[in-house]
């Protein structure tokens, strides 16, 4: 979903909280963690939660308010166990994540982003496969005995399924599918190591090559100024070339041909840009002019962005009218503790309507998407294909959303790290908590896609289930476009 716009919020809160599942295994370095009083933790507590049940778009999208209450209820009783800023952020990530909104998330203080920043972390980045922790890259100094591909049995004693089981409560994604929770997972896991398991700068850790060999070996962490530096050893110079052929370079909007100019391959790596509608018509009218049959779409690591251009996508889809979102609601328009401009509160009361349920609905005065959608002149009509995985997010999973109802497209890879029923983003309200210094930004549209889903509260769910796994990007081999450019054969 597009950042309508984003807004600070200044609060006030308080004291310490102890981190679930934090067991150290021995003394960490001292580390000049922020430590708080109970009052104040309090305090910081009370005033997010007045901000998320007044603001938070989706807040009751998934539970009703008793239960919600109870929730909140829970966690305050928790604030008594608090031990020093880790703990705190624990509390709050676990609490934001149980409302299983993506776009919802805590920022840390600044005190403790410097100390992430030159703290020696976990000296690895790693994929989740399969229940299973596998490196990526080896970012140590000097240790070549951890090689990408291995996976990782134990870190300080911490089984991996244990350290997995941990941190994924902590982690904010839409839903209950588990494809988005892996990739954030993966994508802070030293960060969250640090932050959940003790503030330790050494590791002692097994892994288990393709053989079955098992080696142990105690690693210094690295600090972020130094990871990308190391990840240029030559033991990663095969995963970096994998990397780099999945990843691609080049434009936002890409189009290729394949099986003797019978397939087009439409690459979409974001929502965004000033010229994105054009880039589209252009691409499709290539692709009409040269008669093309069969259309591979690829929405694979797609975070999202303007909602309008994820309809102008699916326009060129069908040739019928359609719905886009079926609605989009706010809890109010008027925050009690004020921050929107004039003009926003403005365009907020002219264009929407109150609504008994829904408190307020916005019209297509705000949000075209509102609106019925009109097809493309250029659209396409022959054989489609969607990939998609953890990444594709936000208005990414919307237009799979929408395409999975209005097309007979056939979606091959991982469930959509996006719900496949919307999400609450858009505009967004910043709540920083003086005493702690944390904030979380607060998204206040809830939006509803005009879908029916195969699974309430999951993501779009792919016809051919496929994952690439850290193996096929040491291959260079991307199985899940292979398997897409196969069935396209086949169709042809």
């Amino acid at each position: 979903m597009p950042y309508f716009i984003t807004f600070l919020i200044a609060f006030c809160f308080c004291d310490p909280v102890k981190a679930q599942n934090r067991k150290p295994t021995y003394n960490p370095p001292p580390i000049a963690l922020r430590k708080l009083n109970e009052g104040q933790h309090k305090a910081d507590f009370d005033k997010l939660e007045h901000a998320l049940v007044e603001t938070y778009g989706g807040i009751y999208r998934l539970s009703d308010s008793i239960n919600v209450q109870k929730r909140f209820d829970k966690y305050r009783r928790q604030l008594a166990t608090i031990n020093d800023q880790a703990d705190f952020i624990s509390l709050l990530t676990t609490l934001i994540a149980s409302f299983r909104e993506g776009h919802m998330k805590v920022e840390y203080d600044d005190e403790t982003n410097n100390l992430l920043k030159t703290s020696k972390l976990f000296p690895f980045t790693i994929m989740v496969e399969n229940g299973k922790l596998r490196v990526l890259y080896n970012e140590t100094a000097e240790d070549q005995s951890i090689t990408p591909g291995m996976e990782i049995l134990s870190i300080n004693g911490h089984q991996s399924g244990q350290l997995i089981k941990a941190m994924i409560p902590h982690i904010s994604a839409d839903g209950y599918g588990y494809s988005h929770r892996n990739k954030r997972l993966a994508d802070n896991f030293p960060q969250n190591l640090w932050l959940y398991f003790g503030q330790q700068d050494r590791f002692t850790m097994k892994a288990k090559d393709s053989a079955g060999k098992v080696i142990t070996t105690n690693v210094v962490g690295v600090t972020d100024a130094n990871r990308e530096v190391n990840r240029l050893s030559i033991v990663n110079l095969q995963v970096r070339k994998g990397v780099t052929q999945f990843e691609g370079r080049g434009p936002n909007v890409s189009l290729s041909f394949t099986n003797e100019g019978k397939t087009a391959n439409l690459r979409i790596q974001g929502f965004k840009g000033k010229e994105f509608e054009n880039e589209l018509d252009s691409v499709f009218r290539i692709v009409d002019q040269k008669n093309t049959k069969t259309l591979i779409l690829d929405l694979r690591g797609n975070g999202g962005g303007e909602d309008v251009y994820g309809a102008a996508l699916v326009s060129h889809l069908t040739s019928a009218p359609f719905r886009y979102f079926r609605k989009i609601q706010m809890r109010t328009i008027k925050p009690s503790f004020g921050g929107w401009s004039h003009d926003l509160l403005n365009i907020l009361d002219t264009g929407t309507v109150a609504d008994p349920v829904d408190r307020h609905l916005l019209t297509g005065a705000i949000k075209a998407g509102i609106n019925i959608q009109q097809p493309s002149s250029i659209n396409f009509k022959g054989k489609l294909f969607v990939l998609t995985d953890g990444y594709t997010f936000s208005t990414a999973a919307d237009a799979a959303a929408v395409i999975r109802r209005i097309t007979t497209a056939i979606f091959i890879g991982e469930e959509t790290g996006g719900g496949a029923e919307g999400n609450t983003s858009g505009i967004f309200l910043q709540a920083k908590l003086p005493n702690s210094g944390l904030k979380v930004n607060i998204p206040c549209l809830c939006y509803w896609n005009a879908v029916t889903v195969r699974k309430n509260n999951r993501g779009v769910l792919p016809d051919h289930p496929l994952v690439n796994s850290v193996t096929d990007i040491l291959e260079s081999n991307d199985r899940q476009w292979k398997y897409a450019a196969a069935l396209a054969l086949e169709s042809d």
